[in-house]
């Protein structure tokens, strides 16, 4: 991840919090499971899925639980 964020020039952490939630919105569940797999594999374990924008907006108005990243789709179905 280093390697890429010098590359490109992008500043980032030295460490990251793996105790942050991660919301993941895509209307591909193939996709979402992929990504979920790989923020497993960095050490995030507080991940959620939504498969559109909608749900994703109904979760964070009615959770309770703090998002503290949100991964999504720019083109999922019902909103986006």
């Amino acid at each position: 991840m280093n390697n890429l964020a010098k590359k490109f020039d992008i500043k980032c952490p030295r460490e990251i919090d793996h105790k942050l939630s991660v919301l993941l919105v895509d209307d591909h569940n193939d996709v979402r499971l992929i990504i979920a797999h790989h923020l497993n594999k960095l050490g995030f374990g507080k991940l959620k899925h939504k498969s559109n924008g909608y749900d994703a907006l109904k979760y964070l108005n009615e959770t309770e639980d703090t998002t503290s990243i949100v991964i999504c789709d720019s083109d999922t179905p019902q909103l986006n």
